[in-house]
């Protein structure tokens, strides 16, 4: 669609161009024969000018109707044209002349009008049949050709675009499938190394070393959990099963569970739930949603910040919002932060940091639920906005 949309536009402004251009030339020669015909006082005064054909005063068809200072009509000369006759080269030029034009075209006819002695008007009609008929066989051959080459093109790039993308979207899967195999392969360790640490502390007492292993084997279990889902959302096979469920009980349980942790970090949390919204989706794919919205409300506000969770209904659409006072968030281009495992400068450096990974999945959510994710800054407020 890109290749063919790029292709379609440089045609057209080829055809327009051409066409346009003809249309000019066409119009540029019909006005220096009528002006050659009104400084003759409707006669070919010698050879035509230089670069013009000698045989254009013969081969030119053209009528001339005289009007005096008070308009009445007081010569009319059709001995040049067969196709005009005296009445109708006279109602021509009378409506012409009562509108007060005094130039452009009438019909197949260019005209222009010159004054003459003693106050009077001569119009002067030159026939260009010819010339039109010639602009709009070039006007329809050249959007037949673009037309044809169009469909041509389309051809080619339908059967080559496949072969050429095809390294592409293959190298593509295999590296999603390979997120959900490494991922699987390695939860097994990772079982086994907590099981392990587990058993050390129950022979040897807890010490700082199986509190590390244990923490970290935390870690990757949550991040490889993470990547199991994101693959799997993103391989775009079996849809979530959707039902409805009471969104705002949704919502507010989620967030409120995390109320004991803000309350400990010195933040102030509230809450403010629509009630009784209902919503069609996959409830326990809201519900991490939420979780990794507030999560990360939590893991990256100002100590003592305020931080909000509001859920309303806006014209049949669900609007979910996380605000958190953050003064060290400067992310010159936010929508970044739904990449996968990118990180923001600030967060980088960071204690809290994680592994990039739960805005992606956010968005992924969002996403099958053909929704939009957001995020934007308003002073030291951050905004993540989700669309349902």
């Amino acid at each position: 669609m890109i290749a063919m949309g790029s292709v379609f536009s440089v045609i057209f402004l080829i055809v327009c161009a051409i066409n346009i251009a003809n249309r000019i030339r066409m119009t540029q020669e019909a006005d220096n024969l009528v002006q050659t015909l009104v400084e003759g006082n409707g006669e070919f005064l010698g050879r035509p000018p230089f670069g013009q054909n000698p045989e254009l005063p013969f081969r030119t068809r053209y009528f001339t109707v005289e009007f005096n200072a008070q308009g009445e009509i007081i010569f009319v000369n059709t001995e040049k044209i067969a196709a005009v006759q005296q009445e109708q080269a006279i109602s021509y030029a009378t409506e012409l002349y009562r509108k007060e034009k005094t130039s452009g075209y009438y019909g197949n006819y260019r005209f222009a009008a010159g004054q003459m002695l003693f106050g009077g008007t001569r119009y002067v009609f030159v026939d260009c049949s010819q010339e039109l008929s010639s602009f709009f066989n070039v006007l329809w051959i050249s959007i037949g050709v673009a037309s044809g080459g169009l469909l041509l093109i389309f051809c080619l790039i339908f059967l080559l675009s496949g072969k050429i993308m095809k390294p592409v979207a293959e190298s593509y899967e295999k590296q999603k499938r390979f997120i959900t195999d490494a991922s699987h392969d390695i939860k097994t360790p990772l079982t086994i190394i907590g099981a392990d640490a587990d058993v050390l502390e129950m022979q040897n007492g807890k010490n700082e070393w199986t509190e590390d292993i244990k923490h970290e084997v935390a870690r990757l279990t949550s991040l490889t959990e993470k990547l199991i889902l994101l693959a799997k959302m993103d391989e775009g096979g079996q849809a979530p099963k959707m039902t409805d469920f009471s969104l705002s009980d949704a919502v507010e349980e989620t967030a409120n569970s995390f109320s004991s942790i803000a309350l400990a970090q010195g933040n102030q949390f509230t809450l403010k739930i629509q009630p009784n919204l209902s919503y069609c989706g996959n409830e326990d794919l809201i519900r991490r949603l939420v979780g990794i919205l507030v999560e990360n409300a939590l893991k990256y506000s100002d100590e003592g910040g305020d931080i909000s969770v509001s859920l309303t209904e806006n014209a049949g659409k669900r609007q979910l919002v996380v605000k958190n006072q953050s003064k060290e968030f400067s992310e010159k281009n936010p929508e970044r932060l739904f990449d996968r495992f990118y990180r923001g400068d600030a967060s980088r450096n960071s204690e809290k940091a994680g592994h990039g990974i739960g805005l992606s999945l956010a968005r992924s959510i969002v996403t099958a639920h053909r929704g939009k994710i957001t995020v934007k800054k308003d002073g030291d407020t951050v905004l993540f906005i989700a669309t349902l």
